[in-house]
């Protein structure tokens, strides 16, 4: 057995240097022979390199004999003998480089069979070794070898106990590559092992039954589709109109299974920004919708929410893709800046959430809607967390909701802080049945701590909480189920 598979290549040479007195008398040369390229071939393929190792060569490299035996389909025990081979990891480091733990190895046989391994298989931790052992391509099984052994070449696992179960492939499995026995995975007849690198997760949905991963090739592969959109910001300002391509947040749904009588979708960007859109909206696509050339209100229109890749038929830029919700229509025309999400990599399909509003009374007066509140509290700008109780909420501090009302900058919720010191106005918070909490703007001012919140432990807030909640530590201020804020006192 050959310490370096470099002999199969090169032949060796020993050089012999005679010395006599002092000098050297002769040079002698003996060239061993190298190893000829015989028996039956295997095919090593990685995106980069394809290249193939015959029989003879293989044997002139590390191999590795053992025992071994399998469970199959049907629940019996198969295989038993002795094995033969070379350790797949070896044999990749040495022709190919090896793998990277974001590539997968498919081993096919000559018949068309093939089966997928993920990096863990090839090349186990500790733990996992130590239940299937060393993964191997073996070439020879009780004395004989291929091509007289008709099943060989063929992937075996060398367990301590020379007994592969089932178990242990579930155990060592991940899900997406278990094969629901131990069986199917050692596959027989090898013809080529191909290393191919994974095409990295575009987005995540995530239902009730389960969690289902799209690449971005998968999604190309579904009903595309083409409109224009473009957006006004809460400042006003208009941006687009832009022909985006992309697919139907339904459409994606879709795949992944029925979708419930009702419901909501979560959108989450890489940043954590977070989007709702009801069931209508998903569906049919209802927002208000503003003049493209006026940025003038036009009521109610219809749009396909979508998950767009191309802008003008090239790639979103790298700080808004490669996902972004967009609202796109026929006529091109403008929707609420807030339901464009920016690379969106999650949606995530809830219970319904109800419309809502809360009541903001101050120097300025109006309702902000739900969605307003969402898309603030989620901008990583104003976003606050806060531990009370054992739960971990996240909001809006206090005096950004009360910046909005307070006369100052409410386009960026800037805090009118002149008026604060001014007049030393009271802040209060109601719910529903008029129960109220008064905090002094002197406590609120730049406060991160009293938090207005929508979420607990990252899921919108339920029962008697919802719709938001007033959070301090220690619980010193606490109200359920807010629908109102007011200042009281500013005009003093």
């Amino acid at each position: 057995m050959s310490s370096s598979p470099d002999t199969k290549k090169l032949a060796a040479f020993i050089v012999v240097v005679i010395v006599i007195a002092g000098a050297a008398f002769g040079v002698i040369m003996l060239m061993q022979p190298s190893v000829e390229p015989g028996g039956p071939e295997v095919g090593i393929a990685t995106p980069d390199e394809a290249t193939n190792i015959t029989l003879n060569e293989i044997k002139a490299m590390e191999t590795v004999e053992g025992f071994a035996s399998f469970q199959n389909s049907y629940g019996n025990i198969r295989g038993q003998g002795n094995y033969s081979g070379i350790k797949v990891s070896y044999l990749l480091d040495e022709l190919v480089g090896g793998m990277e733990s974001n590539q997968i190895l498919t081993v096919n046989a000559t018949d068309g069979y093939a089966v997928t391994f993920p990096y863990s298989k090839v090349y186990p931790n500790e733990t996992i070794q130590a239940i299937q052992g060393d993964m191997i391509l073996a070439y020879e099984y009780n004395g004989t070898e291929v091509p007289d052994w008709e099943d060989g070449y063929r992937i075996i696992f060398l367990t301590e106990d020379g007994y592969y179960s089932t178990e242990d492939a579930n155990q060592t499995t991940p899900d997406e590559y278990f094969m629901g026995a131990a069986g199917p995975t050692c596959i027989k007849m090898v013809d080529t092992l191909k290393v191919e690198t994974l095409e990295p997760t575009a987005l995540t949905v995530v239902r009730e039954e389960g969690t289902t991963e799209f690449t971005m090739t998968e999604l190309k592969e579904m009903d595309t589709i083409t409109g224009l959109g473009g957006y006004k910001r809460s400042s006003g300002t208009m941006e687009g109109p832009h022909n985006y391509t992309g697919v139907t947040f339904q459409t994606v749904l879709s795949a992944t299974g029925l979708l419930p009588a009702n419901y909501t979708v979560e959108a989450m960007g890489s940043d954590g920004f977070t989007t709702y859109y009801n069931k209508t909206q998903v569906e049919l696509g209802y927002f208000p919708g503003y003049d493209p050339e006026t940025g003038d209100d036009i009521g109610t229109i219809a749009c396909n929410v979508s998950l767009a890749w191309a802008d003008e038929g090239g790639t979103l830029p790298s700080d808004i893709g490669p996902l972004r919700a967009v609202l796109i229509n026929e006529d091109g025309n403008f929707t609420d800046g807030h339901f464009w999400n920016k690379d969106v990599v999650k949606l995530t399909v809830i219970e319904e959430v109800p419309d809502w509003e809360v009541e903001l009374d101050g120097v300025d007066h109006f309702n902000m809607s739900h969605d307003d509140y969402y898309a603030g509290a989620s901008c990583s700008h104003h976003r606050t967390e806060i531990e009370m109780n054992g739960d971990t909420y996240k909001g809006l501090p206090l005096y950004v909701l009360v910046a909005a009302m307070d006369g100052g900058d409410d386009t960026h919720f800037t805090f009118n802080s002149s008026l604060a010191l001014q007049t030393h106005y009271n802040v209060t918070l109601y719910d529903s049945e008029g129960t109220n909490v008064t905090i002094s703007v002197d406590q609120i001012a730049d406060n991160t701590s009293i938090v207005v919140a929508g979420w607990k432990n990252n899921k919108l807030l339920e029962g008697d909480e919802w719709p938001i909640k007033l959070v301090t530590p220690n619980a010193t201020a606490v109200l359920d189920g807010i629908v109102k804020i007011e200042m009281v006192g500013w005009e003093d």
